[in-house]
């Protein structure tokens, strides 16, 4: 499990800038670590046919495997061990920033909710709103991510909805967890033709939008608002982004003031423009 957050020198361990949270569901650590038994058989049948992708993926099991996770054996009471992958999730979550709050709850109520572990697919779309808005970008969306989750290239539905019964079953045998984010209309979601009847259980679809309407009308089954950030928070993250430190610096502060009333504490609106004002002059 990843949790993406960029760290900051908190003594978190991470990955490229992320919290990392490994679990071995049912797997030996020093197996994924070397690629040993049932892994060594796996890549000994990869490399007669994707020798260019093996190395990338024997580098990538080694380093997940040298990181300090959880162990979860095939004879344990998984709900124990979840519950301490969830006490420890929440320790390193409260270390984080404040303004990463909605995050952390968010996160652990996905977390809580069993079952978590194995999950087959991750897949989201960080720009759905542009990309639905295309002629027939919809259907396309569509197509895309069931190609993903059945690992079938170039897999095309000709009809508005799934109708192929063996396409069904597959998709009945899948965890998944999707995130369709900045949805604006019903009609969006009732194109896409996919909801968490259609995958095994423990998936999770997860909808973002600005109308709140969209999503009650959509049918689901839970709904969590995000709130703005208040002053404070809003000044210390673009501080961390316009100045690498929790405050304005002394000449900024007014100028800093007004991007505030401009982002109006929405979280990605202060990161970016924190990044594109660092170490610009005043006059820019």
């Amino acid at each position: 499990m990843v949790l993406g957050r960029t760290l900051q020198d908190n003594g978190i361990q991470g990955y490229k800038g992320l919290l990392v949270v490994p679990v071995f569901y049912h797997v030996d650590p020093s197996d994924v670590r070397n690629q040993t038994g049932s892994f060594q058989q796996a890549f000994a049948e990869h490399e007669k046919n994707r020798i260019d992708k093996v190395q990338k993926w024997r580098h990538a099991l080694t380093q997940a495997g040298n990181l300090s996770g959880f162990h979860m054996k095939k004879d344990e009471h998984e709900p124990t061990i979840i519950e301490e992958i969830a006490q420890d999730v929440l320790k390193k979550l409260n270390r984080m920033s404040a303004s990463d709050c909605e995050a952390k709850q968010l996160l652990l109520k996905l977390f809580m909710m069993r079952p978590f572990p194995s999950l087959k697919v991750t897949t989201s779309w960080q720009m759905f709103r542009e990309e639905s808005e295309k002629l027939g970008a919809v259907t396309s969306l569509r197509d895309q991510l069931l190609s993903n989750i059945l690992e079938e290239k170039n897999l095309h539905i000709s009809t508005p909805r799934i109708e192929s019964t063996f396409i069904k079953d597959r998709l009945r045998h899948k965890r998944v967890l999707v995130v369709l984010d900045d949805v604006s209309e019903v009609e969006q979601l009732e194109s896409l033709a996919v909801n968490h009847d259609h995958f095994g259980p423990g998936s999770r679809i997860i909808v973002t939008s600005r109308d709140k309407q969209v999503l009650r009308n959509g049918v689901v089954d839970a709904l969590y608002e995000v709130h703005e950030l208040n002053d404070d928070n809003s000044l210390q993250l673009f501080s961390l982004y316009a100045f690498k430190q929790n405050h304005p610096v002394d000449d900024f502060k007014d100028l800093s003031n007004r991007v505030l009333q401009y982002a109006r504490g929405v979280p990605l609106a202060l990161k970016v423009l924190g990044s594109a004002l660092y170490q610009r002059s005043r006059e820019h």
